[in-house]
Parts: C-alpha cells; structure tokens; sequence
C-alpha cells in the first residue's frame, strides 16, 4: 500500500521501530465506540498486542478512515500486523437500499486495500447471543438487547459499566459461538453480504486472536 506523504511521526520526530518489537500487533478498528473496542481488548493474549479504537463512524466512512491510519502509521503488508474493520450494516435506517450498497462497497473497499473485515447482519450484538443460541431468523437489534439482557441476567446496554465486562461474561461459552457463527456462514455462504441476514464474520477475528492467547 502506497505510504501517505503526511504520515504521523512519534514523538521527537522517530518514526516507528518495529525491529524493537516483533510481538504480532492487531489493529481493530471499530465503529462503535464502546461496545466492540471494549470486547476486543479484554483478550489475554500472550506475545501479540491488540490495538483497538472506537471511530464512531459507519461503513464506507470507518474504511475510509482505517486506510488514513494505515498510512499514518506505516503499516506495510510484510509487516507483523493485521488490520481489521468492525461494523455492522444498522437495518433502523430509512433508505435501506442505500444502505445495503454502502455495506457492500464498504467490504469491497476494505478488501481492496488488505484489510480484514469482521461484518455483522443486522448487529454486534448477534455474535454476543449466539453464545447462548442458534438463530437464522431476521432480527433487529432490540430484539438481540432484550435476549442478552434476557440471557445474561444484567440489563444489557452499550456503556462502558457493561461493555468492558462482556469478555468474562461470554468466554466460557467461545466455542458455542463460534460453531454457531460458522454455521450462520454456510447458510448463507455465495450470497451478497447484504442479504446475509443474520450474519456474522466476527468470529475470524476471535479465531486469530485465540492463537496468542494466554
């Protein structure tokens, strides 16, 4: 990918030294400010850093904006970094066929300059329940907040008082997630992503970070 002329540089001037570090480095960048940031940095890993940022900014716009990082800071594909984008397509828009091409142009994008992306159909909030069941029933995301709230015995919302406890809550049940994720992806597989419904890819994501964890 083609360096930015107006790339950040540390402090003194420096630009980065990776030859310090060789730890594997994840790069998540997410639309939600809280929830999915807060998620991400709750996994132990062992000899890999996690490097999580809440944008709040949606589809198109958050890839736009992981490109700008990327260049910023110098981030090469030879380099023992991975780049990934989180978002979810937000089904309580009006004009939904605007927003169904922008979720598709957003993956195409983010494919296109290397970077991984975890997508969900209709929300985050899918991957949470699918701890605790299966479903391919099309449901907004109030349906997928009362069921945690439901399931997880706690009011279920977006703050940080619940985000950064989401880890613990649901890491007994990973591997049921996961399954479950994965059978979501053969349901749907060869379809458009927006019309994967529900989905999610988050679970790549948890697969990659679990190779380092602790």
């Amino acid at each position: 990918m083609a360096r930015h002329k107006g790339y950040n540089k540390r402090k003194g001037g420096q630009r980065p030294n990776r030859q310090r570090d060789q730890r594997k480095i994840f790069h998540i960048i997410c639309e939600g400010v809280n929830t999915e940031p807060d998620y991400f940095r709750a996994f132990p890993l062992n000899n890999a850093i996690i490097k999580s940022l809440g944008k709040g900014e949606q589809r198109i716009k958050l890839v736009e904006s992981t490109i700008e990082y990327i260049q910023e800071n110098e981030i090469k594909d030879e380099d023992n970094e991975e780049v990934w984008v989180i978002f979810d397509i937000d089904r309580k828009e009006d004009d939904m066929a605007r927003v169904r091409q922008q979720y598709n142009s957003a993956i195409d994008l983010a494919k296109k300059h290397n970077i991984k992306c975890a997508v969900s159909n209709d929300s985050f909030e899918l991957w949470y329940v699918l701890h605790f069941l299966f479903t391919d029933s099309e449901h907004r995301r109030d349906w997928y907040n009362n069921k945690l709230t439901e399931v997880l015995k706690v009011k279920y919302s977006k703050d940080k008082t619940v985000s950064k406890r989401m880890y613990e809550l649901l890491k007994d049940k990973q591997e049921i997630a996961i399954k479950n994720a994965k059978k979501l992806n053969e349901i749907h597989h060869g379809k458009k992503p927006c019309d994967k419904n529900p989905f999610t890819s988050v679970y790549k994501l948890v697969e990659e970070l679990n190779v380092y964890k602790r």
